[in-house]
């Protein structure tokens, strides 16, 4: 119930934040053409472009700033890859080329209200030097 009295505030500050993550990460780099309308992002999906491939750079700068992440987007990326599924019967339908991409070279970051815009661009800057 706590929440519920800054929870208008943290969705203004979660959809600045998406913008200015948005507006500084470097389109050749990462994926950015969300849509953002209506949208209060608790997270960051960071998906790395078909020709930016430097998956263990960009997570070595995000360790080397403290910034906790998760492999492959919200869901862990393909759930058709995930261990658990070992034990069920399933089938795959088409071969899921951009799931295995974003499973590879997907990452979830988390987009807390009390990030500054100055945070967001100084990490934006050097994930933009991979």
């Amino acid at each position: 119930l706590e929440q519920i009295k800054r929870l208008d505030d943290n969705i203004n500050a979660r959809c600045d934040n998406l913008v200015t993550w948005v507006s500084n990460l470097d389109p050749e780099l990462y994926y950015v053409d969300f849509l953002m309308e209506g949208s209060s992002n608790y997270a960051l999906p960071l998906i790395l472009n078909y020709d930016n491939k430097n998956m263990k750079l960009v997570c070595s700068i995000l360790e080397s700033e403290g910034v906790e992440y998760r492999l492959g987007t919200a869901g862990g990326g393909n759930q058709a890859r995930q261990p658990y599924l070992e034990r069920y019967e399933y089938s795959v339908v088409g071969k899921m080329n951009n799931t295995n991409y974003i499973h590879d070279y997907g990452l979830y970051i988390g987009n807390h209200p009390e990030l500054t815009k100055k945070q967001i661009i100084n990490l934006c800057g050097r994930l933009n030097d991979v």
